[in-house]
């Protein structure tokens, strides 16, 4: 799990209707995609010599659940898969087994490579946006990779793919996957309870502010004392890394932007375009000013933060965010009214963005953790 912050839009907030256009909106739809909070899915896998057939949940990010059969040599035989991080729970003679985990449990990750190619060729509207595309996945006809071709159907509701298929032009080979049900509150426990524990080095008054941190990061865990520290126990796949992550000092600083460097109280650039200066005038607001935040989706299914602000800032004319001592991104406000609720949105995933909200809204200082092992 790895967070990197991109803040590409900031501005008040705008209820307009969302009009799409088919030939230029499809990337955007492709990669809102993987930005999703969660989504159920049927696939059928068919080769020269296996016929699978799979349905699932699965939770960006976080956790995959699927059971289907497996039809080969006359024989039908039944799996289920749960997909943690790194880790994959499958079932063998009713015994479950842990081992590193493959795409049996991974549905997400096939689902991106398929639609990872140069350009979609809009075919038209029918129930749907339809589009054929040059398909990856050479496996399921390795001798004749070259012909593979792929359709693809985005929702007319949601914008989002509803389904894909590819293959072998006559269907002798092909994979074929139906996704519904985005974005519902989902919850994926393994089939068994493995669990990892953390020191965290900090004064003990901040339990409560980690406690609000892996809440709002939607994450099971438990607090408890441990001598001068407190442990943290969380599933299993989350690893250290993850966990000091989740648990950063983050600073959050809204500046006022300037005409020109003389009455800038300092100079920035945004990552590549060092031409560009940017003029920092005062501070507006830091993250204490946020009174609270939620995600949201736009007509395009497009997640964004809703943040409301406790004190109303004056509309100025461009504003500049920095986060973590590191400008991020700049942004002009239209309106003439001061501004109590801004729309932030960041190249980031659903949960992610869980993550960003945690580290606004709860002041944490830097905490050392470190792996307890018995």
């Amino acid at each position: 799990m790895s967070f990197v912050f991109i803040l590409i839009c900031l501005s008040c907030i705008k209820y307009t209707k969302y009009t799409p256009d088919p030939e230029k909106d499809i990337e955007q739809w492709v990669a809102n995609f993987t930005r999703q909070r969660s989504f159920s899915y049927r696939n059928e896998l068919k080769t020269q010599s296996v016929y699978t057939q799979t349905q699932g949940d699965c939770i960006l990010g976080r956790a995959e659940h699927n059971r289907g059969k497996w039809f080969a040599a006359g024989q039908a035989i039944d799996f289920e898969y749960y997909g943690m991080g790194d880790i994959q729970y499958s079932k063998s003679e009713g015994k479950w087994e842990v081992m590193t985990r493959g795409e049996e449990s991974d549905a997400l990750t096939q689902i991106t490579r398929v639609l990872e190619f140069d350009k979609f060729e809009y075919t038209g509207f029918s129930e749907g946006y339809l589009y054929n595309f040059k398909a990856n996945i050479p496996f399921i006809a390795p001798g004749r990779w070259k012909e593979i071709t792929g359709r693809l159907k985005v929702s007319p509701r949601s914008y989002l793919p509803e389904e894909i298929w590819t293959g072998l032009p006559d269907s002798s080979v092909y994979w074929r996957i139906e996704l519904f049900n985005y974005n519902k509150n989902k919850t994926i426990k393994p089939p068994l309870s493995q669990r990892q524990s953390y020191i965290l080095s900090s004064d003990f008054k901040f339990i409560d502010a980690v406690k609000r941190r892996m809440k709002l990061s939607e994450i099971d865990f438990q607090v408890k004392k441990h001598e001068e520290d407190f442990i943290l126990i969380v599933p299993k796949q989350y690893n250290k890394e993850d966990i000091r992550e989740l648990l950063a000092n983050r600073q959050l600083i809204v500046y006022q932007v300037v005409d020109d460097k003389i009455n800038a109280k300092k100079v920035v650039y945004l990552k590549d375009q060092k031409s560009n200066p940017i003029y920092l005038g005062d501070s507006l607001f830091d993250q204490n000013n946020i009174k609270k935040a939620k995600i949201k989706f736009d007509g395009s299914s497009t997640p964004y933060i809703e943040m409301s602000l406790s004190k109303k800032i004056e509309p100025y004319k461009r504003i500049a965010i920095e986060m973590d001592s590191t400008v991020v991104s700049t942004i002009g406000l239209d309106t003439k009214k001061n501004i109590g609720k801004l729309s932030l949105y960041i190249e980031m995933s659903y949960y992610e963005m869980q993550v960003f909200i945690g580290g606004m809204l709860e002041y944490l200082p830097q905490i050392e953790v470190r792996e307890l092992t018995e």
